[in-house]
């Protein structure tokens, strides 16, 4: 017996099935001002991931987040020393 999800538009026509790659909220958390560092999801490897960042408490920077693997990295990027980077919020996603 097979199973599935299908949502159809109103013309019949299939808008999402199970064949499509969906996202799914994975994690979120903060991280410090100025700071640097990573986060690893071993129990998602070989899955895609995607981060996002939030700008929290009206700083004008975040953080830059970059995904490897099943690891989200984030630091300062390329912003001046001298400015700081403010506390971040970052969503992980899973995508497929």
């Amino acid at each position: 017996m097979g199973y599935g999800l299908e949502v159809y538009r109103q013309n019949g026509s299939v808008a999402v099935s199970t064949n499509d790659r969906l996202t799914r909220y994975i994690d979120y958390f903060t991280v410090a001002r100025d700071s640097a560092g990573s986060k690893s999801y071993p129990g998602l490897e070989g899955q895609e991931l995607q981060a996002m960042t939030h700008n929290l408490d009206g700083y004008w920077f975040t953080h830059r987040v970059n995904v490897v693997g099943y690891t989200v990295y984030w630091g300062r990027g390329t912003v001046p020393d001298d400015w700081e980077v403010g506390p971040t919020g970052i969503t992980v996603m899973g995508v497929g």
